[in-house]
């Protein structure tokens, strides 16, 4: 049985808030990362359309495809600097997930990938980062249109979502910070890292 848009999207973000699918063979995708966030690493939300990248991937609908594409321009070192830990990279079904194997209560980012038409464009988003994350989502300026939300997690704790898209693409990401940090400062590290999302598509 196929699972629609949404839903498939939904349950990607349960796999990058939650225990992600590891079963010792392999080692880059264990469950979270290192340390408390560190500082902020951005200061304001800025543009990041990524367009030039000379990628055609309009005709692709296979969300695994789309998933590999963005991850695999990703650097795990890039979005450990901006959470101040750091991460190695591991596949999560449509996506990718970022932690560090040796610290499984650590810090973690998510990050998954569809066609934005076929996922209800940036209000499908929103709804599906909605089921994890309990806030208000407030726009910001990176690549066609996107949002961050800050708020309790599944068990209570502080995490963030986000999403953006570029041109027919849907980039979501969220953030399972490690212990509790201020909202601000995840709000900005979110931030920092959907701008680099962006870049990448």
């Amino acid at each position: 049985m196929r699972l629609s848009p949404l839903a498939a999207i939904a349950a990607a973000c349960v796999l990058t808030l939650t225990a992600c699918g590891d079963d010792d063979s392999e080692p880059e995708s264990s469950d979270k990362s290192d340390s408390p966030s560190a500082s902020p690493s951005s200061d304001a939300p800025t543009k990041g359309k990524g367009k030039d990248k000379g990628k055609d991937k309009g005709d692709q609908g296979d969300t695994g495809d789309l998933g590999a594409n963005v991850c695999t321009s990703l650097d795990a070192d890039e979005f450990g600097d901006v959470i101040g830990v750091t991460f190695k990279k591991g596949d999560v079904g449509s996506g990718c997930r970022f932690a560090d194997p040796t610290n499984p209560v650590g810090a973690s980012v998510g990050i998954t990938q569809t066609l934005a038409e076929g996922a209800g464009g940036i209000e499908g988003a929103e709804q599906a980062v909605g089921v994890f994350v309990k806030g208000k989502p407030e726009p910001v300026d990176i690549g066609d249109d996107a949002f961050v939300v800050v708020g309790k997690g599944l068990v209570g704790n502080t995490v963030s979502g986000a999403a953006v898209v570029v041109d027919s693409e849907l980039i979501q990401v969220t953030v399972t910070p490690a212990g509790e940090v201020a909202k601000d400062q995840l709000k900005d590290q979110t931030i920092a890292l959907l701008e680099l999302v962006a870049e990448a598509v």
